[in-house]
């Protein structure tokens, strides 16, 4: 039944993609990938409707600033009413080693049995063993090995396999996940019934509280930032109803925990990982920022609307923020949008395409990764797959439905040998194919 709710999400989510909607800019989140290009972690938010009968979507999208693609990344929509429940919630994701084409991704169907799911870029939603009637509430990578993924559903759970299994960790106590240590991964941050943080290291066998200030309040889960000294940790926390930043210069540990501002409004932090102690805050229209680990802020920028999400880019005086209709590009002489939307726009904030195109793989030849974008102009069950020059598929990219709009998939082909390959879009009643170069 579980499987058959998700689908039907799916489902619900590519009709209702296509309408035109007014949409606004719920978040903003950044990362350097492989390359050194910028990308923008943004969501759109869509309401309509009433108690008994609505619709909302909050749809998570990339701005790759270098190649200027600005394309879906993970669908999230939900509509209501009084005969049935579509689709889902999701709370957030991670990416594995700066690869945009490598993510995992966490939240809620809900419905009569309201439940989470953890789903992998590429394999259907592993759920735990157990049904658990909540969100998934957290995942966290560790740094120094990618195959083992801790979550929180709510019970703490880890993944030995890269999050295509899931079993509860050694801890049985009620403990949720907040943070994992990117210096060290037997180190576990989490909150406990009482929201005060606590602190494992020992790989989730036992737990320790740290500090007593609320930290958690009604499945708002905590932000981290660790420094690049591997010391300081910067963690936004929520306590009824009012967040505050609070820092650690001690690795987290008891008695090195102080808050260090406060506010009334919504507050986001970006840390300029170039520079140890410098930090970005957005409180309102504001962007502040700390170059002595939090301890004093002066205004850097002021935004003529509320934030909603800030990004700095280390060694590099740009900083992103994005308000409700904009996301705007800042230096210490300018303030630009970089994108706008307008009162009336699709999800993507882009015209829909009028039609199906398969672009020309990039780069061509290559090895051993390469990029492949397409797009579709209307609702389609899509396959795209690759074949050797005697035709046996060697990889499939996708196999679902897609709603209209640009996409852009990652071939690596590290397993292949070098020589001539055909990639195939199939999408409705179009096909396309063109040809590639593996060159080893």
């Amino acid at each position: 039944m579980k499987y058959l709710l998700l689908f039907l999400s799916i489902i619900f989510v590519s009709i209702s993609y296509s309408q035109t909607k007014n949409y606004t800019i719920s978040e903003l989140k950044g990362m350097e990938d492989q390359q050194g290009n910028t990308n923008l972690f943004y969501r759109l938010y869509y309401y309509s409707g009433n108690n008994d009968d609505f619709t909302e979507s909050n749809s998570i999208y990339r701005f790759n600033l270098y190649s200027k693609l600005d394309t879906l990344f993970i669908l999230a929509a939900y509509s209501h009413n009084q005969n049935m429940d579509f689709g889902s919630y999701v709370n957030g994701y991670k990416i594995w080693n700066s690869d945009p084409a490598k993510y995992i991704y966490y939240g809620s169907i809900p419905g009569t049995e309201t439940f989470g799911f953890i789903k992998r870029f590429d394999v259907f939603p592993n759920i735990h063993g157990v049904d658990w009637y909540s969100s998934g509430l957290d995942v966290e990578i560790s740094k120094q090995n990618d195959s083992l993924l801790y979550a929180s559903i709510p019970q703490l759970v880890k993944s030995t396999d890269g999050g295509r299994n899931w079993y509860l960790a050694d801890s049985t106590t009620n403990y949720f996940l907040v943070s994992l240590n990117p210096f060290d991964d037997k180190i576990i941050y989490a909150v406990d019934k009482n929201g005060y943080l606590a602190i494992s290291s020992d790989s989730a066998k036992n737990f320790v509280v740290v500090d007593t200030a609320k930290s958690f309040v009604y499945q708002v889960v905590p932000s981290f930032f660790f420094g690049s000294d591997s010391v300081h940790i910067y963690r936004i926390s929520y306590a009824y109803g009012n967040p505050y930043l609070s820092v650690s210069n001690n690795k987290g540990e008891a008695n090195s925990w102080s808050i260090k501002y406060s506010s009334t409004n919504n507050i986001y932090l970006s840390i300029d990982y170039s520079v140890s102690g410098t930090i970005y805050l957005a409180d309102g229209n504001r962007i502040l920022v700390s170059t002595d680990y939090g301890n004093t802020f002066n205004v850097y920028k002021t935004l003529d609307s509320t934030i909603v999400g800030i990004y700095k880019k280390p060694s590099s005086d740009l900083l992103y923020a994005a308000t409700k209709y904009d996301i705007y590009e800042i230096s210490s002489s300018s303030i630009k949008s970089i994108k706008h939307l307008v009162t009336s726009i699709d999800d993507k904030g882009n015209t829909v395409p009028n039609e199906f195109v398969l672009f020309q793989n990039y780069p061509n030849p290559f090895n051993p990764s390469t990029t492949i974008s397409y797009q579709l102009s209307a609702v389609s069950k899509v396959s795209l797959k690759v074949y050797d020059v005697l035709g046996r598929e060697v990889a499939t990219l996708v196999n679902e439905v897609q709603s209209p709009g640009e996409y852009v998939k990652t071939l690596h082909a590290t397993s292949l040998p070098s020589g001539i390959y055909l990639y195939k879009l199939t999408a409705g009643n179009f096909v396309s194919t063109k040809k590639m170069i593996i060159l080893k």
